[in-house]
């Protein structure tokens, strides 16, 4: 940032009272109480944490969906007397990263975006393969795939159902919460200068939505076979974008991504009090999410 003393003019302004609840604040004041830096990031990590869960039960939840799904295509194709083996479930790599709507002021910061692991893991599983459909000849393939396709639909109920019941509603009311705070006059001058501050490092994005998109886009296409990427040229030099973007974003928002994170403090302490029931209904969705995972995978004869 071209003001690097603006988090401490911020802060200064602020009465150092920390937040315990937003029902211990006096009508008219809770706005102008502030938390500190750290215990504001862990309001704010614990407060997106019930709200989308941790990565591995995030994972966990996407796959339950796919098995879920895969299962009753599997069992549709039984009735029509073809043999359908569920695959595995590639796709855990992509969802470490939580940026709720996007959100400029309050996107992680890291060494990277998780872009390239993901794709490098994609890669590396390749497409699943199907041996029954590969061991027919042409006129079997025919049945088999005129089969497939009525089975397609079979786990259609299932769709929508990643996330737990309630999750959208949380979210959006969260992502409303936090949209007014990036909109504040404090954090609106703090992300005044992020594309340009990104330019200058030779990285060019108007926002973090459409960095991480430029950051994907980079990235040569997966190949459908099991491929070890991590030596192909193009996406190496991906990579290197990848860690040179995300260095620009770190060195460009880290001070008002602070401000935010403080500025939010108050209204994340209202958003807990506010909707405490459901953010417990929640949690205990998410790890039963991850317990039912593990169950059906255990109890399905899954193969590459």
């Amino acid at each position: 940032m071209n003001n690097p003393s603006r988090l401490a003019s911020f802060v200064a302004t602020l009465a150092l009272v920390p937040i315990t609840s937003a029902a211990c604040a006096q009508p008219g004041q809770t706005d102008r109480i502030f938390e500190s830096l750290s215990a504001s990031e862990a309001r704010y990590d614990r407060v997106v944490q019930s709200v989308y869960g941790t990565p591995k039960q995030r994972s966990a939840s996407e796959e339950l969906l796919f098995l879920k799904i895969q299962r009753a295509i599997s069992g549709c194709m039984q009735s029509e007397g073809a043999k359908y083996a569920i695959p595995k479930f590639s796709g855990i790599a992509r969802f470490s990263l939580t940026a709720p709507g996007d959100l400029t002021a309050f996107a992680p910061l890291g060494d990277d975006f998780g872009v390239a692991n993901r794709l490098a893991q994609l890669a590396a599983d390749g497409e699943p393969t199907n041996r029954e459909f590969s061991s027919l000849t042409s006129k079997g393939r025919d049945e088999y795939l005129r089969a497939l396709e009525g089975c397609q639909g079979s786990g259609q109920q299932f769709q929508g159902q990643s996330m737990p019941a309630g999750h959208e509603d949380l979210a959006n009311k969260l992502i409303n919460a936090l949209s007014k705070v990036e909109q504040s006059a404090e954090v609106t001058a703090a992300l005044a200068n992020y594309p340009a501050c990104l330019a200058e490092r030779s990285v060019k994005a108007p926002d973090w939505s459409a960095l991480y998109l430029s950051v994907e886009k980079s990235f040569p296409p997966t190949p459908n076979a099991p491929t070890d990427v991590t030596k192909d040229p193009q996406w190496l030099k991906a990579r290197e974008y990848e860690q040179r973007a995300a260095a620009a974003d770190t060195e460009c928002r880290r001070e008002a991504r602070e401000i935010a994170i403080i500025a939010a403090a108050p209204t994340l302490a209202r958003f807990e009090n506010d909707n405490s029931a459901a953010l417990n209904n929640i949690g205990f969705h998410w790890s039963e999410a991850e317990a039912e995972m593990v169950r059906m995978r255990q109890s399905l004869n899954t193969s590459d």
